[in-house]
């Protein structure tokens, strides 16, 4: 309390010493105050009353009248906005409508006092005294209109300017402060901040799929402009030591070969950059350009390494709910929204089913009493002619059993699968921040891969869908089947442990059963997979043969062999997707969307 109230009172004696200085003169460009200082200074901006200060910003919405106008103003630090009074006779008004900076887009420095607001919802707002134009805005022309409604598919079209909506402004701080806690979490454990190289000629995932390095390209068109003129060896292969490096490389899909060699030194590293992945997917869970958390720890095993991770998600999720807390509630409000827009859709949809089933009906009962009386009529025709003998007038006709209520047994059919999956439909229930607390508040669930796959087998016996029913052991898991362990069988993320060998990549520790390896995986709902990590295999005779095993050279990873050849040690680490991660504590569905500039196949614009 103490502490408290003493930087209360030296926040109170900076604001008294700017006043002093402002004191004779009006508040420049320079001395503006940022929306995030207004709104989280003494009491919530209720200390900045009855000061005159300088705010900068764009204009997202203005309400014109006669001789004013309300003008939300916002300057990307903040979730807030601040309303700003102006008056018509003030100068620069004239100038503001002019140039049209007043529209959405417009950019402006305004001058004036902060005032108590008679509105509803806010505490305080500005009424300006002076408006200093710094940009126009043609709404004609400007992509992003007042109240337009932009599908994220568009706003991708414009990532130059898509930072100034609501929905890519509040990621990107929520983004910021994941980032921040990232270091901050490793910074405060004792971990060196170790930059690997995004140039390498290792093949970390042993997968291929990896963008090339080469200015042979660039050489070849110079000469020919075909490909036809590229240096080639013995066997028509290209000729790699007439190129840059002389040998193949590649951008790196992880750190983490590097970053082994500084654990093995330094004991505790991290590494925390870019990686590249050159794979040909148009889903919303993968990027070609994508950033990689990857620690590396000396002398710890899987169980450790699991315990690191676990600590550093929820270190993670807690200092960005404690930081950036109405980001994190616009889009839980934006989820809720959507979940309502979606619900009022099916139940229109649902509506228009039933309305076209009943006239269907209609229209059956309808056709079939013409028919009996069409019948009726011929009947009573062929009797009045005497050519038959008149016959009762046939009965309806009846249904069999499993035809006279298609719909309820359709409905039972549906309910099964609809059955199983209940505790997944009930966890997507959860809002966003509850979903979030239940992450802190509650261990991760741990289990070996063969539980899982036992759970999943289970799950298909008693009729849960997945598009690949056939679980068997050694499989690679899919997302839907990540995605039901720990959204439907757990409700939280799940620590999946000791992978079959075979699925999992050649540095990772053989265990004593020879078909396993001691790996880990963190699941999460709503995403799947969010960690990968492994003790790393210390033994030199071993991890040879692993290399041998998956088609590579030990040659080319001798230096790799070293570290075990040298002084091994047990060590341990793991890989974490920062923008899975951001997906988690958003809530944002596609990945394109929490990434200033996605990178996928066919698009590298910007």
């Amino acid at each position: 309390m103490a502490e408290d109230q003493a930087a209360l009172l030296k926040k109170i004696a900076e604001l008294e010493a700017e006043n002093a200085r402002l004191k004779g003169g009006k508040p420049t460009l320079r001395d503006r105050v940022s929306i995030a200082q207004l709104f989280g200074g003494p009491a919530k901006g209720v200390g900045f009353i009855g000061r005159i200060i300088g705010v900068a910003g764009w204009v997202r919405t203005t309400r014109e009248q006669k001789s004013m106008a309300f003008i939300e103003l916002h300057d990307g630090t903040t979730h807030h906005s601040l309303q700003v009074i102006a008056d018509a006779i003030i100068p620069g008004y004239k100038e503001m409508l002019e140039a049209k900076a007043h529209k959405a887009g417009g950019s402006l420095f305004v001058i004036g006092e902060i005032v108590v607001s008679p509105a509803k919802g806010q505490a305080f707002e500005m009424k300006a005294t002076e408006i200093v134009v710094l940009g126009g805005c043609d709404p004609d022309i400007y992509p992003l209109g007042k109240s337009a409604s932009h599908s994220a598919e568009f706003l991708r079209e414009i990532a130059h300017l898509r930072p100034r909506t609501r929905y890519i402004g509040s990621m990107s701080r929520i983004r910021n402060a994941l980032a921040f806690a990232t270091h901050k979490f490793f910074q405060e454990r004792g971990y060196l901040y170790c930059h690997t190289p995004l140039i390498t000629a290792s093949d970390c995932e042993g997968a291929g799929e990896m963008f090339q390095v080469t200015t042979l390209l660039s050489h070849a068109e110079d000469k020919s402009a075909n490909l036809k003129s590229l240096p080639a060896a013995e066997g028509g292969k290209i000729d790699y030591s007439l190129d840059f490096f002389k040998r193949p490389a590649f951008l790196a899909v992880s750190g983490q070969l590097n970053g082994e060699t500084y654990a093995c030194a330094l004991s505790n590293i991290y590494t925390f950059g870019p990686t590249f992945r050159a794979e040909n997917s148009n889903t919303t869970r993968h990027l070609a350009e994508f950033w990689m958390i990857e620690p590396e720890v000396a002398f710890a095993d899987l169980q450790e390494d699991a315990d690191l991770a676990e600590a550093y998600i929820k270190f993670t999720i807690k200092y960005a709910m404690d930081t950036v807390g109405g980001d994190i509630e616009f889009f839980e409000q934006q989820e809720e929204k959507d979940k309502a827009d979606i619900a009022k859709k099916e139940a229109e949809a649902a509506k228009i089913a039933a309305a076209e089933a009943a006239a269907a009906k209609k229209k059956e009962k309808e056709e079939k009493k013409a028919a009996i009386k069409a019948k009726q009529a011929a009947a009573a025709a062929a009797a009045a002619d005497g050519t038959a003998a008149a016959a009762p007038a046939p009965a309806a006709e009846s249904k069999p059993a499993e035809e006279k209520k298609p719909q309820q047994q359709q409905a039972k059919k549906a309910a099964a699968p609809a059955a199983a999956a209940a505790p997944a439909a009930d966890f997507r229930a959860k809002k966003l921040r509850e979903r979030l607390i239940n992450t802190l508040d509650n261990p991760f669930k741990r289990l070996t891969y063969t539980e899982a796959i036992t759970l999943l087998q289970d799950a298909v016996a008693k009729g849960h869908q997945f598009e690949n029913t056939d679980i068997q052991w050694g499989m690679d898991l899919g997302s839907e089947h990540e995605r039901y362990i720990s959204e439907v069988v757990f409700q939280r993320p799940v620590i999946l442990m000791n992978y079959p060998k075979d699925i999992k990549a050649f540095y990772m520790r053989l265990n004593d059963d020879g078909k396993t390896v001691a790996a880990m995986d963190i699941l999460v709902p709503g995403i799947g997979e969010l960690v990968g990590g492994s003790q790393r295999e210390e033994r030199p005779d071993v991890l040879e043969q692993r290399i041998k095993g998956v088609g590579l050279s030990p040659e080319d990873y001798s230096w790799y062999l070293d570290l075990r050849r040298f002084g091994t040690v047990p060590h341990a680490g793991f890989g974490l997707g920062f923008e899975r991660l951001v997906r988690y504590v958003t809530g944002i569905e596609n990945i394109r969307d929490v990434i200033p500039f996605p990178r996928w196949p066919g698009h590298a614009d910007f």
